[in-house]
C-alpha cells in the first residue's frame, strides 16, 4: 500500500536512501527571498547552510519566462499484463498514455526523444532474457541482446548519451538466489547506426574478497565507466574504471576515484563532459563515528561531507562544497544548462545524528549555496531543474524498478518556480514511478486518473526489488535522499540493495522502528503481526469537507500527508477526495495498533484459491466492487508465497480496540475491517467466520487493512 516516509530515523542523517531499500537504496527549490547559507559557520551545532538574505538568485541571469515548449513528466505504471509509459505537462489537465509495453520489464532508458530501451522477461529474481528497443513512432520493437535458455540473466543496462552504445551485466546466481557465490560479467556493444558484435568486459566470481565490476554510465565521448563492489558487506563504490574504448575489453581504474573519493552515482552533466557526485573528507573534524541501528563497514559511506565535481576530459577535480561544520550533502542534481547544481543540506549535531536544513541550489560561479524556500516538505526527491522551474517529488516507501534505476516510488510530483517561490502540483496520484523529465510537447491518449486497483497492481516492482536485498547480499551504507528528511543508504548496479537476513514482507516495519535499510532487523521490530496497512474511503451524499483522526495507533506512513496529527480533505458522493492540489481515491496509510490475539476462526486456502477467496471475502464483508478490486489486488501482490494461507478477519469490537478513528461529520454507516493472514505448510481446521451484515446508507466510509502473522 502507497506508503511515504512519514518518520524520521535516528539515521535521517546524511544517508537513508529513497529507496532505501536499495539504492535502491539510492535518493530535492528557490526564489525570490531565497537564502544563502553559510558554510563556514564556527558552532557544530548551528547548521552549516545557516540562513542570511540573498538576492543574487535574481540577480544571477535567470529569466522568469517560460521556454516555447513546456516540459513534460514521464513516469509509468506496472498494469495487469502491461506497462504502461505515461506523460503529464505542466499545463495539462490529464495524464497521457505514451505506450503500452509489456508487463515483466524493468529500466526504461530514453536513448533519443522517440526510442526507450529496457530489460524483458523478467524472471522473479528481477533478472531478464532480453533488452529491446521500443520506437514510439512507427511502434516498432527491436530485439537488442536475447540470452535464450541461458542460466544467466540481465540484472542492468545504460545507454551512451547519443544512443550509439549499450552496456549491461549479467549475473548468475548458483547459491540459494543468491549473487554470493555466483558469477558476473560486463558486456558492451554497439548499436547504431547498425549493431555490432557484443565485447566482453568482464567475467567474475562472486565472493567476499573479490571485487564485481557492473557499468554506471558513458561519457560524452561514448567512454564507459564501471563501479566497483564486493558483495556480502564490501559494499558499493570502491573504486571507479573507465573503458576508453567500447570496441576493446579493456578497462582502468581511475587512480582519483578510490574507495571515499564518491559516495554516490555519479551524476553526468547535460553535456556529458563531467560527474556530480558527494566525496568523504577523512580529515574532518566534526564527523560521524556511528549511527544508532546501524552496522557501519566503512566510515566513509556514512560521511558524504564533500560535494565534487570531475571534469571528464582534464580529469580535474573541484569541491564546490566542504565539510565544515559537519555539513553533509545528499542527492545531488545537476540543472538541464549544467550551471547550477542542487542537493539536500544537513548538518551533524553530534557523532551520531544530524538535522536536516533543507533544499538548496548552488550556482557554480557563487560563493555560497542559496536554500529553497518554496517547498516546506521534509520529503523531498530532486527530479530536474528545467528554466526556472525545479521539480521535485515526494517519495513513498515502496521502491519501483521501471525508472532507468531502483528508485522510490513517488505520490505526488510538484514544481516550484525559483523566481516566485511558489510551488505548484504536476501529478498527485500514489505509486508514481518516475523515468524522466521531457522537453516539449509529448503525443498520447489523455486518460482518466488512475484508481487504486492501478496503484495497487504498482506494488509488484517494489515486492521484487525487496528479493533483490537478499539477492545482492551486501548491506550498503552510501548515504541518498529519504523522505522523511534524513539520508539514507545506498547501493550499486542501478542502485540495487544489500541483503537481508530474513525475507521482507512487510517493510513499512522497518520504516516506523527506524532503522535504514539494508541492516537487519533486530528482534524487536521483526513483529509482523503488529504491522497493518490502510486504506480510507468516503461517499458522503454531497462535496463535504471531512476531517479524520486517528487514535490508539501510530501511524508511520500516510497519502496524502497528515496536517497536525489529522487529514482534512474534500471528499465527493463518487469516492474522490481531494487534499491540498492532489486528488486521491482513497486516504492511504499504515500503522501499529494495539495487539490482539488472532481470531479463532478461519478458512485455509491453497495458494492457487487466494484470489478468489479474497473476494469471496470482500463481498460478503461488505465492500464494493471497487473496493475489492482494490482489496484482491493489494493481498494478492503483497502475501509472501506459501502453499496455503489462513484468511481470516478480527470481529467488530476487537478492530476498535486495535485503532479508533474519530471523522466529522460522523458517517452514517462505517465499515471497519481489518484482516488476519497467517502463511501455512499445512493445512489446519478452524471453524469457519460468520460474515456480519453491513448497510450502506447517508454518509458511508470504509477502512479496511491487515496483518501479516508469519512469525
Amino acid at each position: 500500500m502507497a506508503s511515504p516516509f512519514s518518520k524520521p530515523s535516528p539515521f535521517q542523517s546524511p544517508l537513508r536512501t529513497a529507496i532505501i531499500i536499495f539504492g535502491l537504496l539510492i535518493g530535492v527549490g528557490v526564489g525570490g527571498g531565497a537564502i544563502v547559507t553559510s558554510l563556514n559557520s564556527s558552532n557544530p551545532q548551528t547548521s552549516p547552510l545557516s540562513q542570511s538574505p540573498l538576492t543574487q538568485l535574481i540577480q544571477s541571469g535567470i529569466t522568469p519566462t517560460r521556454p516555447a515548449n513546456p516540459y513534460n513528466v514521464l513516469f509509468a505504471k506496472s498494469m495487469q499484463g502491461a506497462t504502461d509509459l505515461m506523460t503529464k505537462g505542466p499545463f495539462d489537465n490529464s495524464s497521457k498514455l505514451v505506450s503500452s509495453l509489456p508487463d515483466a520489464i524493468k529500466h526504461i532508458n530514453f536513448i533519443s526523444p522517440s526510442e526507450i530501451i529496457f530489460i524483458d522477461e523478467l524472471n522473479d529474481n528481477e533478472h531478464g532474457k532480453s533488452i529491446k528497443k521500443y520506437n514510439s513512432e512507427d511502434g516498432s520493437t527491436t530485439t537488442l541482446v536475447a540470452l535464450g535458455q541461458s542460466t544467466w540473466g540481465i540484472d542492468d543496462v545504460v545507454s551512451s548519451p547519443d544512443g550509439t552504445y549499450i552496456a549491461w551485466w549479467e549475473v548468475q546466481f548458483t547459491n540459494q538466489n543468491q549473487l554470493l557465490g555466483g558469477f558476473s560479467r560486463v558486456f558492451v556493444k554497439k548499436i547504431l547506426p547498425s549493431a555490432s558484435a557484443a565485447i566482453q568486459l568482464t567475467n567474475e566470481v562472486a565472493t567476499e574478497t573479490t571485487p564485481l565490476h557492473y557499468p554506471l554510465f558513458f561519457d560524452r565521448n561514448n567512454r564507459l565507466y564501471l563501479d566497483t563492489f564486493i558483495p556480502n558487506g564490501g559494499g558499493f563504490y570502491l573504486g571507479l574504471s573507465i573503458v576508453e574504448n567500447p570496441g576493446a575489453n579493456v578497462f582502468t581504474p581511475i587512480p582519483d576515484m578510490k574507495d571515499g573519493d564518491y559516495l554516490s552515482d555519479p551524476e553526468l552533466s547535460p553535456d556529458g563532459t563531467k560527474i556530480l557526485f558527494t566525496a568523504y573528507d577523512g580529515s574532518a573534524s566534526f564527523k560521524y563515528t556511528s549511527i544508532s541501528g546501524l552496522s557501519v563497514n566503512r566510515t566513509s559511506n556514512i560521511n558524504p561531507n564533500l560535494l565534487v565535481v570531475k571534469d571528464l576530459t582534464t580529469g580535474t577535480k573541484q569541491t564546490l562544497l566542504g565539510s565544515s561544520n559537519g555539513a553533509q550533502y545528499v542527492n545531488p542534481k545537476w540543472s538541464n544548462d549544467g550551471t547550477i547544481v542542487s542537493f539536500l543540506g544537513y548538518h551533524l549535531t553530534s557523532p551520531t545524528s544530524s538535522q536536516y536544513d533543507g533544499v538548496f541550489t548552488f550556482r557554480l560561479t557563487d560563493a555560497s549555496p542559496q536554500k529553497v524556500n518554496g517547498i516546506t516538505s521534509s520529503r523531498v526527491r530532486l527530479l530536474s531543474l528545467t528554466h526556472t522551474e525545479l521539480i521535485w517529488g515526494k517519495p513513498t516507501s515502496e521502491v519501483g524498478s521501471l525508472g532507468p534505476k531502483y528508485a522510490p516510488i513517488l505520490s505526488q510530483i510538484n514544481t516550484t518556480d525559483i523566481i516566485s517561490n511558489q510551488t505548484t502540483s504536476i501529478l498527485a496520484e500514489p505509486l508514481i514511478q518516475y523515468v524522466n523529465i521531457s522537453p516539449g510537447n509529448i503525443s498520447g491518449k489523455e486518460v482518466a486518473q488512475s484508481n487504486n486497483s492501478i496503484q495497487f497492481s504498482s506494488f509488484k516492482p517494489k515486492i521484487v526489488a525487496q528479493k533483490r536485498q537478499d539477492q545482492q547480499n551486501d548491506p550498503q551504507t552510501t548515504p541518498s535522499v529519504t523522505p522523511t528528511g534524513g539520508p539514507t543508504v545506498t547501493p550499486g548496479p542501478t542502485s540495487t540493495p544489500g541483503p537481508s537476513p530474513t525475507p521482507w514482507t512487510k517493510p513499512k516495519c522497518r520504516d516506523y522502528c527506524q532503522i535504514p535499510e539494508p541492516t537487519p532487523l533486530p528482534p524487536s521490530c521483526v513483529d509482523f503481526s503488529k504491522c497493518y496497512d490502510s486504506p480510507l474511503y468516503l461517499y458522503p451524499q454531497t462535496e463535504t469537507n471531512v476531517k479524520i483522526q486517528v487514535s490508539g495507533a501510530t501511524l508511520f506512513s500516510d497519502i496524502p500527508e497528515m496536517e497536525n496529527n489529522s487529514w482534512n480533505v474534500k471528499a465527493y458522493p463518487d469516492g474522490k477526495i481531494r487534499s491540498r492540489g492532489g486528488e486521491y481515491s482513497s486516504i492511504n496509510y499504515s500503522y501499529i495498533g494495539d495487539p490482539q490475539p488472532p481470531p479463532p476462526y478461519g478458512t485455509v486456502v491453497d495458494k492457487k484459491d487466494l484470489a478468489i477467496t479474497l473476494k469471496r471475502f470482500a463481498e460478503k464483508l461488505g465492500l464494493n466492487e471497487k473496493e475489492t478490486n482494490d482489496f484482491v489486488s493489494f493481498w494478492t501482490n503483497t502475501l509472501p508465497t506459501t502453499p496455503y494461507y489462513l484468511v481470516s478477519f478480527y470481529p467488530k469490537e476487537t478492530a476498535q480496540k486495535i485503532i479508533q478513528y474519530s471523522i466529522r461529520p460522523e458517517p452514517n454507516s462505517f465499515l471497519q475491517i481489518i484482516m488476519y493472514f497467517k502463511p501455512l505448510e499445512y493445512k489446519v481446521k478452524l471453524p469457519p467466520p460468520t460474515f456480519p451484515k453491513f448497510e450502506r446508507k447517508g454518509f458511508v466510509a470504509v477502512d479496511w487493512s491487515g496483518v501479516v502473522d508469519d512469525k
